[in-house]
């Protein structure tokens, strides 16, 4: 297990993944830029890691979680992405202060409870929130613009798709 690492103002361009981080703890990454890259951050089997400050641009998924648990993701800038959080069996992560423009999926959540997503902003995006399988996530205020992608005008009618226990 690798733990208590800092990573700080590094400038990602043009790689497949950002960071990547497995099984790992009390971790911060603040004030970097990641540009043109699949996954910015990939969180597998983690818990109590902060992300804060990094800005992404123009990668498929900006924070991908997987199986972790007790993450903070706080005041990221993150613009034309396809996917802003991609989780999936994942717990008590919150998620606040974000800003995100241009997105085609703002959170995606699979099989993951008890998730905090409060006060970030999402500008442009086709859909706000996608659930499956996932329950007890709290969204609370949250300023999100609806704007599908103009091929899409005729079929998107919501911003929330699946269901949810909360």
């Amino acid at each position: 297990m690798s733990e208590k690492n800092y990573f700080s103002k590094n400038t990602l361009k043009d790689n497949p993944s950002g960071f990547i981080l497995q099984e790992s703890e009390n971790n911060e990454a603040a004030g970097n830029i990641i540009s043109d890259s699949e996954e910015a951050f990939m969180l597998d089997l983690c818990g109590h890691n902060s992300f804060s400050k990094n800005i992404l641009t123009n990668t498929s998924v900006g924070f991908m979680v997987e199986g972790s648990e007790n993450n903070e993701i706080v005041g990221n800038t993150i613009y034309n992405s396809e996917i802003l959080v991609m989780m999936n069996s994942s717990t008590y992560n919150y998620f606040s202060g974000n800003k995100f423009t241009n997105i085609s999926v703002g959170f995606m959540f699979e099989q993951s409870e008890n998730n905090e997503v409060s006060q970030n902003t999402v500008d442009t995006a086709a859909i706000a929130a996608m659930m499956d399988s996932s329950g007890k996530n709290y969204f609370s205020k949250n300023l999100v613009t609806i704007q599908p992608p103009p091929n899409q005008l005729d079929n998107i009618d919501f911003d929330v798709i699946g269901t949810s226990d909360y």
